[in-house]
């Protein structure tokens, strides 16, 4: 890998020369301005500790490890002297480094590709493929849909999508507090793909799988008002499609969840904004959502989505959250976990879904980031072939709908095995073709802020990098 340079007033070029690319989220380090490397550190109120040195962090978290050295070029540019280097596992590999001289400092940001060292992946395309088997009951005909701890399989599926969404929106946050990027960032990942399946739906499958002509359907204001669908307004059907399907008029019945999800993008932001009292805000959230889902009829819609429904998936976001905040405080352990899932499955057998309900909330959000951010060998590079589940998600629906639309009766495991096949077809070209491509865009602004410089305290230590 090339070193990446940056270059400061009064120092010169600073080189930084990275012997793997084994990097993962964590902790950040900083080069005080008297030379010497440290690692950043925070006390229970947040504040930063300096200046630790980082020659050895001991024990087996140094592996897998990820070697940094830090040098400075002055005169001549094949003159390179590392003069400070340090070894850090990728559980604590930094993601910047400051650099600081009497009157200036920078922030270098290390946007470097990471291998994964979690399980997030391999979980996401579980949840996503949960969510086609529980689907595959109910549009094929099949009842009744399969119950996993007292909840439809789908929807076991959906709600381990948010849990680990408000953790993994709630870290990235935290360590970068920047509003414009973290919309931006937000963005990218929902709206291109959204983008493509509305309109390929609105498009292509509407005009070949409408009982209309090509003339009426494009004619039919139901067809233009599908594209709503772009600006997270759910919108399921289109004229002509799929009327005669045992999940009769759904196009794509799971794009519900988008605008649910985005609001809580734009909403949490504000909670974890207020510092000290982010905990406190995260807690009333909770019982305030908690609150709607008891309490509101189930028929109040607004933006096309429930408000029952919204509240329940904003618990486990709000969990999700609560969970990032606590960070190291909160230790997630797999043999809790197991025994948490124990639990809940014995309740199950025992009492009512809108009893069980109160526990699953606390117990799946646990029990799922305790395996999310766990190392499991060969399930952890689920990804390799790309980020499929996000395409999974999104363009099941209507491959399911269409398989039972065309083709004779496949039986159940017949018809799981084309749908599952046919969509993770598409959400490959999906990742490949447009998902990736997109995200390209948020690295590409990532790395154009990572040689901003800023002026730096009177007595030339970095400011801390947040």
């Amino acid at each position: 890998m090339n070193p990446d340079e940056v270059e400061i007033p009064e120092v010169g070029v600073v080189v930084l020369r990275f012997h793997d690319d084994d990097l993962d989220t964590g902790d950040r380090a900083h080069l005080l301005g008297d030379g010497t490397v440290g690692h950043e550190r925070r006390d229970r109120h947040g504040r930063a500790v300096s200046g630790e040195p980082l020659r050895d962090l001991g024990g087996d978290d140094l592996r897998p490890a990820v070697r940094i050295e830090v040098g400075l070029r002055h005169e001549d540019p094949a003159a390179v002297e590392f003069t400070h280097g340090y070894t850090v596992s990728a559980r604590r590999a930094p993601r910047s480094i400051a650099i600081a001289t009497s009157r200036y400092s920078v922030v270098v940001s290390l946007p470097l590709p990471t291998r994964p060292h979690n399980n997030f992946d391999a979980v996401r395309i579980a949840a996503a493929l949960a969510v086609i088997v529980g689907h595959s009951f109910e549009l094929v005909g099949i009842e009744p849909i399969p119950r996993v701890l007292n909840v439809p399989l789908h929807s076991i599926g959906v709600f381990v999508f948010f849990a680990m969404s408000g953790y993994l929106i709630s870290s990235s946050w935290l360590r970068r507090p920047v509003l414009g990027d973290y919309l931006r960032n937000r963005t990218l990942r929902i709206m291109p793909g959204l983008i493509v399946v509305t309109v390929a739906s609105f498009a292509v499958l509407g005009p070949v799988m409408s009982s209309l002509s090509v003339a009426d359907y494009l004619e039919n204001p139901r067809s233009w008002r599908y594209l709503l669908n772009i600006v997270l307004r759910p919108v399921f059907d289109l004229p002509g499609v799929f009327e005669d399907n045992p999940y009769a008029g759904s196009v794509n019945g799971s794009l519900w969840t988008l605008p649910i999800e985005f609001v809580c993008y734009l909403v949490f932001p504000l909670l974890l904004a207020l510092g000290r009292a982010r905990v406190f805000a995260l807690v009333a959230f909770i019982v305030g959502a908690v609150l709607v889902e008891r309490l509101v009829a189930d028929p109040l819609v607004f933006w096309g989505s429930s408000f029952q429904r919204a509240a329940n998936l904003a618990v486990f976001f709000a969990l999700g959250s609560l969970v990032a905040v606590a960070g190291r405080r909160l230790r997630l352990r797999l043999d809790v976990a197991v025994v948490l899932l124990a639990f809940q499955a014995v309740f199950s057998a025992m009492a009512s879904p809108a009893t069980t309900q109160w526990t699953l909330w606390p117990v799946l959000t646990y029990s799922v980031l305790a395996f999310c951010t766990h190392s499991t060998p060969v399930i952890r590079r689920a990804a390799r072939f790309g980020d499929l589940s996000y395409g999974l998600y999104i363009y099941a629906f209507p491959v399911q709908q269409v398989v039972v639309a065309v083709l004779p009766p496949l039986g159940f495991v017949g018809n799981l095995v084309v749908v599952t096949l046919t969509t993770t077809v598409l959400a490959w070209l999906s990742w490949h073709l447009v998902e990736k491509h997109a995200l390209r865009l948020k690295a590409t602004s990532n790395r154009s802020r990572a040689t901003a410089v800023a002026a730096a305290p009177a007595d030339g230590v970095a400011p801390t990098p947040r």
